[in-house]
């Protein structure tokens, strides 16, 4: 009885080069929001807040990086490396354990 060929997992990797790019973009865009961060670009910290936002990203850079200085402190600036990391796994054979389905594409 003839055996079935295994698929190459490289053959077919065109979402998860999509969700990588996604990932990697969507990490340094919250990484230059939260470095630029400034608390008086922020309408219910300061009234009138700056005109324009000092942010590098704009206003909603601004709001972006209020909320995750918010919700996780200091921490948040783990958050665009972690982002990094998991898009990375989309490229690097050694990192596919981060991906959710664990075996280098997502479900």
């Amino acid at each position: 009885m003839a055996q079935k060929a295994t698929p190459d997992p490289k053959a077919h990797r065109g979402f998860g080069d999509i969700i990588a790019v996604v990932l990697i973009c969507a990490g340094l865009l919250l990484l230059v929001a939260q470095f630029s961060f400034d608390r008086y670009d922020i309408s219910s910290v300061r009234m009138p807040a700056n005109k324009p936002a000092h942010n590098w990203i704009g206003p909603i850079g601004a709001h972006l990086a209020h909320a995750s200085f918010f919700m996780f402190g200091g921490a948040a600036y783990l958050i665009p490396w972690l982002l990094f990391l998991v898009g990375a796994s989309e490229w690097v054979e050694s990192l596919t354990y981060l991906n959710a389905a664990g075996h280098g594409r997502w479900p």
